[in-house]
């Protein structure tokens, strides 16, 4: 890369740092306004929202909530993505969300998730070069994985949270077609003897199930499979799975998304037996770090411009200290410009003065977020003179491109598509014949020593 300076470039001291892309979360409840400041604390710097806030939704619309968040957003500075709801069977529908600003789809089991739904959406995202995210039916009450996959028809689709977040019971499996880009969420990486502790009781919440309801419990426990999990955290390690996303304000943290990466890398690098001052890990430092930054970008059509540090891309650039890699970001820049980060107090005698907590930069106050962040949307959308103009004003519009007709060949460094098997009983689940055992991770890094929860 070439850099042309001069007496007029402001200049970071940046040694001893480490600066990776911004992480791209690709599955975020935008269910209150806090999770912004969330995750710009973490190193989030583009997101895919759905939800308006307060509401009980899995997407933005119709055109007057949508056009509403995206004024709202204006003092937000992070890329975002809004999707609205895919669960419907009205072709016309979904296409007024695509006019309306829509950056894709979910498809969610709680408003519909029938083979003729996910037809229908998958055809109206073809035309438009929208993604879309699938979240499958717990109960097969509609059809089974099988039914779920001929209404795919080969079309590229995003499974988000594979496992432990709900879906068809062998859901796992859908690992096994490469044009399914599959993703997982922060609750179930790395598996510890909390983890299917922990998810019962998320589960019960956001499904607004009864515990004094004994179906509501066995419905909420039958989606946490413990064997399964085991399976998926081994699937990241071979490149299996693609992406990791928060879930946030869903069943899951977006202050985690990073965190629990590397957290995962660690464990498998342990169980690999590759650890070690001569171990050299850049492969899996490489596989882990796409999960969060290229790959969700160009599973989400996002990826000429962000989710790498490339000339041309926008530079939203995280820097960290390598004490607090994953955990805590030293500075967040926005489109080049600081937005967030660490800093104390403004009466210290120095910008070092301790103690120094996460708050805006004058990239994130007043008006620079509008400047330095962008609403992804469709070329639909922007082509169609009166969808353009209904658009709110002073923001800045990027076109989604190329989210069809991907495949998992076309993830950064996660790549394979192995033959999966889960079994109906608790048994453990097989990868490429091979039985994958159930490991709990007794203790991890980027724990208490960097965070107080």
């Amino acid at each position: 890369v070439e850099l042309v300076v001069d007496s007029h470039t402001a200049m970071i001291t940046g040694e001893g740092l480490i600066a990776t892309p911004g992480v791209v979360d690709s599955h975020v409840h935008l269910s209150s306004p806090e999770v912004v400041p969330a995750a710009l604390a973490a190193g989030v710097t583009s997101l895919v929202g759905m939800g308006i806030g307060g509401v009980w939704d899995v997407g933005a619309n119709p055109a007057y909530n949508l056009h509403s968040l995206i004024e709202g957003w204006r003092d937000a500075p992070v890329n975002v993505a809004f999707l609205a709801r895919g669960s419907s069977s009205s072709q016309e529908l979904l296409e007024r969300a695509v006019l309306a600003g829509a950056g894709g789809f979910k498809i969610h089991e709680d408003w519909g998730a029938t083979p003729r739904i996910v037809d229908t959406c998958l055809g109206v995202a073809e035309q438009a070069d929208l993604p879309v995210a699938l979240h499958t039916d717990t109960l097969n009450e509609s059809g089974y994985l099988a039914d779920t996959l001929s209404a795919t028809r080969g079309r590229t689709v995003h499974a988000y949270h594979v496992e432990g977040g709900g879906g068809h019971p062998d859901l796992l499996e859908i690992v096994s077609q490469p044009h399914v880009l599959t993703s997982s969420t922060t609750p179930t990486l790395p598996l510890t003897p909390a983890t299917v502790a922990e998810l019962l009781p998320m589960t019960m919440t956001v499904h607004r199930g009864h515990h004094g309801v004994d179906s509501d419990l066995s419905i909420a426990a039958s989606r946490v499979r413990e064997h399964a999990i085991a399976a998926e955290n081994a699937l990241h390690d071979l490149g299996a799975i693609s992406i990791v996303n928060s879930d946030s304000m869903g069943m899951g943290r977006i202050a985690e998304t990073a965190r629990r990466t590397w957290q995962l890398a660690h464990v498998q690098a342990h169980l690999a037996g590759e650890t070690g001052p001569d171990v050299v890990n850049n492969e899996r430092v490489l596989r882990y770090l796409a999960k969060i930054t290229l790959n969700p970008a160009i599973a989400h059509g996002m990826a000429a411009d962000v989710g790498s540090l490339r000339p041309g891309r926008i530079a939203d650039i995280v820097l960290w200290r390598p004490v607090t890699f994953g955990a805590q970001p030293e500075l967040v820049l926005k489109s080049g410009f600081v937005a967030w980060g660490l800093s104390g107090s403004g009466s210290g005698s120095t910008r070092l003065t301790q103690p120094r907590v996460m708050k805006p930069y004058f990239g994130g106050l007043g008006g620079a977020p509008r400047r330095l962040s962008t609403v992804f949307v469709s070329q639909a959308c922007l082509d169609d003179s009166a969808a353009s103009e209904a658009l709110p004003k002073g923001v800045r519009y990027t076109a989604l491109r190329d989210s069809r007709g991907l495949t998992r060949g076309d993830m950064v460094a996660n790549t394979a598509v192995p033959d999966v098997k889960v079994p109906t009983t608790p048994d453990a689940v097989l990868v490429d014949g091979r039985a994958i055992d159930v490991h709990h991770a007794a203790d991890l890094p980027l724990t208490r020593l960097q965070n107080l929860a």
